[in-house]
């Protein structure tokens, strides 16, 4: 192999690897309570550990956000809420907000594919919850 060949190989192989797994987390906020219904195909991926985590047996999802990671975004969501987000995901701080309210604080550690679920924060006819799940 030249060095030439080697060059243009190692820079592919940088250019290929810079969007790897768990470069993106998906922010959903979700409305939790005990109306009957079905579960919405967006929360599949979620549901065993919404069930689990909640006393709640429905849950409707409100709205949906990316963030590219690091992360250094607000990221508004329906309903007046917000997540500030900054960081690496194994030190993320985030910052939950409703209005102008800052609601939680904190810095948490995400893994690739376990959602972070946060909340069940106050919402007509039952709870709000956040989930986030790092890809």
């Amino acid at each position: 192999m030249t060095i030439r060949t080697f060059a243009v190989l190692t820079v592919w192989l940088w250019v290929a690897g810079t969007s790897v797994a768990g470069d993106t987390i998906f922010v959903r906020l979700v409305a939790a309570n005990n109306a009957p219904g079905a579960p919405p195909a967006a929360l599949a991926d979620v549901m065993g550990d919404l069930t689990k985590r909640s006393q709640y047996s429905n849950f409707q999802l409100v709205d949906s956000k990316k963030v590219k990671l690091p992360a250094a975004a607000r990221v508004k969501l329906k309903g007046g809420y917000a997540l500030e987000l900054s960081g690496p995901k194994e030190k993320l701080k985030l910052g939950v907000f409703h209005g102008k309210r800052r609601i939680m604080q904190m810095t948490v550690s995400l893994k690739e594919g376990r959602p972070l679920i946060l909340g069940e924060f106050p919402a007509q006819d039952g709870k709000m919850v956040f989930v986030l799940l790092s890809k």
